[in-house]
C-alpha cells in the first residue's frame, strides 16, 4: 500500500489484509496509520514492513510484520499499542523503531531483530501487558535518550550476544508489580540504566 502524502490511513471494522513477498508493506512517509479491531499480516517484505509518522494499534487488532533489510515497524514519532497483539521481526536491523512507545491494556508484543528489537529514542511505557524482545547482535530493548516504565507486566528481553544485556536505558528505569527477565552476558549488566 503506497499512501505517500496521505494524512492518514485507517484499517478498521474487522478488516483483514495479508501481504506476501513485497518490497514494502505500507509506506506513508509523514502520515498516520490507525488499525482498530482488524488484522494486518506482512509476511515477507524485502525492505520495511511499515513506514509512517504515527501508528496506533487498538481494539483487539492483530498485526504481524516480517522484514528483511529494513525495520519491521518504523515510525518517526509515536507507536501506541492497546489491547492488541503485535509480532515484529527484522533480519538485518530493528524490529520496532520509534520516538515514543506505549504498550497497554493486555497487549502482547513479540519483537525480534538483529540490532535492538525495541529501539525507542525517548520514552517507553509498558502497562498490564506481555513483552518479548530478542536481539541477535545487541540488547533486546534500548531507550536511547528517554525513560522506561514497566508496570503490572511480564517482560522478557534477551540478547544472543555473549557480551550484551537485555535492557539498556539512557534515562530512568521504573519497574513495579512486574515480572522482568533480562539476563546479561559475561561482563555486562542484564539491566542497565544511566540515571535513576
Amino acid at each position: 500500500i503506497n499512501a505517500t502524502g496521505a494524512v492518514s490511513l485507517t484499517i478498521t471494522d474487522n478488516s483483514s489484509i495479508t501481504m506476501k513477498n513485497v518490497d514494502m508493506g505500507i509506506g506513508m512517509g509523514g502520515g498516520s496509520l490507525f488499525i482498530s479491531g482488524s488484522r494486518l499480516a506482512i509476511e515477507n517484505a524485502d525492505e520495511s514492513g511499515v513506514s509512517c509518522e504515527n501508528m496506533e494499534i487498538r481494539n483487539g487488532s492483530e498485526v504481524s510484520a516480517i522484514a528483511n533489510s529494513g525495520v519491521a515497524l518504523g515510525v518517526d514519532a509515536n507507536i501506541t499499542i492497546s489491547n492488541s497483539t503485535v509480532h515484529a521481526e527484522s533480519t538485518d536491523t530493528n524490529s520496532i523503531l520509534c520516538n515514543d512507545l506505549a504498550v497497554t491494556d493486555s497487549s502482547k508484543v513479540t519483537a525480534k531483530g538483529f540490532h535492538p528489537a525495541f529501539y525507542v529514542v525517548k520514552d517507553t511505557v509498558i502497562k498490564d501487558s506481555v513483552i518479548e524482545a530478542e536481539s541477535k547482535n545487541d540488547v533486546g530493548m534500548y531507550c536511547k535518550e528517554g525513560n522506561l516504565e514497566i508496570e503490572g507486566s511480564e517482560v522478557k528481553s534477551t540478547s544472543n550476544q555473549s557480551n550484551r544485556g537485555g535492557i539498556l536505558v539512557k534515562g530512568n528505569l521504573t519497574m513495579s508489580n512486574s515480572n522482568v527477565i533480562s539476563p546479561g552476558g559475561s561482563g555486562s549488566s542484564g539491566i542497565h540504566a544511566d540515571d535513576d
